[in-house]
């Protein structure tokens, strides 16, 4: 069923993957990539309440997983709970400083929050890697 679900997601099928995610986390409770994949889809579909309650259950199995920090973060932002998200934010870039897409989040997450200096110190830094990306955020 995960890999089903997988495929599903990469084809752009949200409904269909977190169908098929729901039911693995159903039989294997414990399975943390269906869990944040299910996170994923729901938020991409805009179910951010629920996506939010995922995510949290994804980051309590793996406290310390960057990944999962950052989609939680990204849902929070979306959410409106800008708060929670520039603290998760904050520790996935103090765990990988070198991963461009949690830089990224932070800096997005930084703008939301009204830290705008920051926020441009981190799109700077992007900026420095991809100069002639005009799809970066400001």
């Amino acid at each position: 069923l995960f890999d089903r679900a997988q495929e599903e997601i990469k084809a752009g099928k949200l409904a269909e993957a977190a169908t098929l995610y729901r039911a693995v986390v159903t039989h294997d409770p414990n399975h943390f990539s269906a869990w944040m994949n299910l996170g994923t889809c729901l938020r991409r579909m805009g179910h951010l309440d629920a996506a939010i309650m995922v995510g949290e259950r994804a980051l309590g199995m793996k406290p310390d997983h960057v990944g999962c920090m950052t989609n939680l973060g990204n849902a929070l932002v979306d959410n409106s709970e800008v708060a929670r998200a520039l603290d998760l934010q904050r520790r996935a870039y103090a765990l990988d400083p070198t991963d461009l897409l949690v830089v990224r989040n932070l800096a997005v997450a930084l703008r939301e929050a009204g830290k705008f200096d920051e926020a441009f110190q981190h799109f700077n830094a992007l900026r420095a890697h991809f100069p002639d990306d005009a799809t970066l955020p400001w």
